[in-house]
């Protein structure tokens, strides 16, 4: 680990971050970041927010900031250059650069790069305890909120309810409810009784969800093994794997609940420097502010967050160049691409 301080009063020691003496002029040429993220309040933005702050002590004369976003989102805004970089899932990654549902189907975009892979994320429906949801099959006439329709795991809901026999609109003509709330919102209505369930792809205890495992109690509805089976072999779900989410993970949860996970990542846009790219997967993996904000995670079971054996499984796009020098001097290999 560099002492940032130390890097911030001697140049030596920041060409030792970036990996030679040349760096500190090609990045500063690059004056300002933006970091596409999530909704404010969640895990996203303070890794954004708290990357920001690690990207300005390493190169102090660029301004970094963090923006809301959503995992959807966020690879179209990298590509384009709105946002240098973004937090995204691999689906969501794999899906844009290729252009394969649900983005434009036959246009691939070739400015995204891959980055970082961050963690393993399981889909979570938390539906409350005062219902008698136990199953996806006791949706059908419920009422949910998959996210707002602009977040992945809306998309990701509506995909998996469907191997159910479930669509959105056929829960609404059973006198259900589908409405896209914020996560805050969505919490209030099912402590209100007005809401039974929502969705989410955390990588470690939510606190909303925690909120809702207080009061009312909850229920995390699994994914059993024939049924997941069925869920990855659908091409839409390139990139997920088998994974459960841990006893302990929330009050009232005393055993392991089978789901089907993704891996987080950051995406960059491929004209970032090698250097800077250098030097931001390296504070990626290696800072200890960012590695804190999972820590309650890891303590309840989840898995290690910004873990680099993971990193081989998350290439589904090509990998930044600066990006791979960091994974080539940790002895990781770069899967080879199709173009």
């Amino acid at each position: 680990m560099i002492a940032y301080k130390k890097v911030l009063c001697c140049m030596g020691l920041l060409a030792l971050v970036i990996g030679g003496s040349n760096g500190l002029a090609a990045a500063q040429k690059e004056k300002f970041l933006k970091i596409g993220t999530a909704s404010q309040g969640g895990l996203w933005y303070l890794t954004g927010a708290r990357l920001a702050a690690e990207i300005e002590k390493a190169f102090p004369g660029i301004k970094v900031s963090s923006t809301t976003g959503s995992a959807l989102q966020n690879p179209v805004r990298v590509n384009s250059g709105e946002v240098q970089l973004g937090l995204t899932y691999t689906p969501q990654a794999s899906s844009f650069y290729y252009g394969i549902d649900p983005y434009s189907k036959g246009k691939p975009h070739p400015n995204l790069r891959l980055l970082s892979v961050n963690n393993l994320c399981g889909y979570t429906f938390v539906v409350s305890k005062n219902t008698d949801i136990y199953t996806f099959k006791d949706l059908q006439k419920a009422r949910i909120s998959p996210a707002p329709k602009t977040y992945s795991v809306h998309v990701t809901t509506k995909w998996i309810l469907e191997h159910y026999g479930i669509t959105f609109e056929s829960i609404e003509k059973a006198g259900g409810m589908v409405t896209g709330l914020g996560y805050s919102d969505a919490t209030g209505m099912i402590q209100d009784r007005r809401l039974d369930g929502l969705a989410n792809v955390p990588a470690g205890p939510m606190p909303h969800i925690m909120r809702l495992a207080e009061n009312p109690g909850i229920r995390i509805l699994p994914i059993k093994e024939e049924m997941r089976d069925k869920i990855l072999a659908d091409p839409r779900f390139k990139g997920w794997i088998k994974m459960e989410i841990p006893a302990g993970a929330y009050k009232g949860i005393d055993k392991p609940v089978p789901v089907v996970g993704l891996l987080e990542v950051f995406v960059v846009n491929k004209d970032v420097s090698d250097e800077l790219a250098y030097t931001i997967t390296k504070l990626i993996y290696e800072s200890k502010p960012l590695g804190d904000i999972y820590k309650t995670a890891s303590e309840r079971g989840f898995p290690r967050a910004f873990d680099i054996s993971l990193a081989s499984k998350g290439m589904v796009i090509p990998v930044h160049p600066g990006a791979a020098k960091y994974y080539k001097g940790k002895g990781i290999s770069i899967p080879p691409m199709v173009k």
